[in-house]
């Protein structure tokens, strides 16, 4: 169990950073993580993507 736990949260910090470096995630992709979330963190997603490509 102790290895999940490890690869779960190495997968939880490596998904963001390569959508800091890369900028760009594939819709498809995009698509399948946002169906899974609760509709208060999708708001909370969407409304930070606002705040950031306003920033650009």
């Amino acid at each position: 169990m102790k290895n999940y736990l490890i690869s779960e949260a190495i997968g939880d910090i490596a998904g963001p950073m390569a959508y800091a470096y890369y900028k760009k995630m594939p819709d498809a992709l995009v698509y399948q993580a946002m169906k899974k979330l609760p509709d208060w963190m999708v708001e909370v997603s969407e409304r930070f993507d606002e705040v950031m490509n306003k920033n650009k």
